[in-house]
């Protein structure tokens, strides 16, 4: 089996949403089960997920990875945080990354790039904490957008 890191992976080109939303959903549900578990914010980057070859969607130890342009900006100031905003927020980017093929997103992409994605992934990716979902409703919806369902 062959994997490559996301940031490889977006510089390879845009994905299709439902794709996309299959990525995000497997990241999603590993994002929920570390914060449930350890109670930690994971600290995502593309270069901190794989992708194999049959789809499969790892993460990497933080430890080994550097800082990100598409970190959560409550982090810019303090560098700490124990709750999932800061990860929802990096997700929110990835899936921009993955659908427009650009690593970090372009800020003024045009409305209805990220086609059934877009209310999602703009909502993940609020600059405001407050305005994101919670990391179990994000993950279940991209579970069903991964599923065709909007």
């Amino acid at each position: 089996m062959t994997a490559r890191t996301l940031d490889q992976v977006i510089a390879s080109g845009p994905f299709p949403t439902q794709q996309a939303a299959a990525i995000a959903s497997q990241i999603a549900t590993q994002l929920v089960a570390l914060h449930t578990e350890v109670h930690l914010r994971y600290a995502l980057t593309p270069d901190t997920i794989v992708l194999a070859d049959d789809g499969t969607v790892l993460l990497l130890d933080r430890n080994v990875a550097g800082w990100w342009q598409g970190e959560a900006p409550e982090l810019w100031p303090q560098g700490t945080s124990i709750d999932s905003g800061p990860d929802v927020y990096s997700l929110g980017i990835i899936i921009k990354s993955l659908v427009l093929g650009e690593n970090p997103p372009h800020l003024s992409m045009h409305a209805g790039a990220l086609g059934s994605l877009e209310d999602l992934a703009l909502q993940m990716a609020e600059t405001d904490p407050g305005a994101r979902p919670w990391l179990r409703d994000a993950a279940a919806r991209l579970a069903e957008r991964a599923h065709g369902h909007t």
